[in-house]
């Protein structure tokens, strides 16, 4: 298990009993950090969380090892003859570089896109979309247009929202071609242009609870 840690964090800088400490605590923290999350990620399968958790596992050991390796180095020379006082300044500067580049890996905005419990049914041409609970943004259905000939596209469609507020949306290569705010029980019709590309049907919401999407789109 060692072998494998000094391969990915360094070896520890046992001349300090600070050094040492915070080696074995970042690494303790960070093993912590990447469990909790993967259980998270499991349970809510959720693929923005996936992965940002695997960015985290491959840049956290590289910029642990740099940072490391540049506190250890400037308490064995340059700074050595300095007054304490002096070098855990400079620490403390450069561990705050350190916690604000590696905690966005952790708390970015795209962990905050969750669904919980959604499931998704394709029966005679209709799509039913529902989940427990909604944060953030879902990609409902993904469909193509190859004709040309299809000036009008109309899509019924029947959505439910027990809590909260959604946006129910149609996107083209990331932009907007119809939306329309849902709250509580609203039936319609989606309808746009069609132009040869294809199309994301999306539901946006801050936060709402559970939701009924039925689609006609086969």
């Amino acid at each position: 298990m060692k072998r494998a840690i000094y391969f990915l964090f360094g070896k520890p800088y046992t001349n300090s009993r600070f050094y040492n400490f915070f080696y074995w605590f970042a690494i303790i923290s960070f093993f912590l950090a990447i469990i909790v999350s993967g259980i998270e990620a499991f349970i809510l399968l959720d693929l923005h969380l996936f992965i940002s958790l695997i960015i985290s596992v491959i840049i956290f050991p590289i910029i642990f090892r740099l940072i490391y390796k540049l506190n250890t180095s400037i308490h064995h020379s340059i700074f050595f003859k300095f007054k304490k006082r002096t070098i855990f300044i400079l620490i403390g500067i450069i561990g705050l570089i350190f916690t604000v580049i590696t905690l966005p890996s952790f708390f970015s905005e795209e962990w905050e896109n969750i669904v919980v419990n959604q499931n998704k049914v394709v029966t005679n041409g209709e799509v039913e979309w529902s989940a427990q609970s909604l944060k953030g943004d879902y990609n409902i259905e993904s469909f193509d247009i190859v004709n040309e000939s299809q000036a009008t596209i109309k899509i019924p469609f029947k959505a439910n929202a027990k809590e909260g507020e959604l946006i129910l949306s149609v996107e083209q290569d990331g932009e907007m071609v119809w939306e329309d705010e849902i709250n509580g029980v609203n039936d319609g019709i989606i309808e746009f242009k069609g132009e040869i590309g294809t199309y994301d049907i999306m539901v946006y919401t801050t936060e709402a609870k559970k939701i009924m999407i039925t689609l006609s789109i086969y």
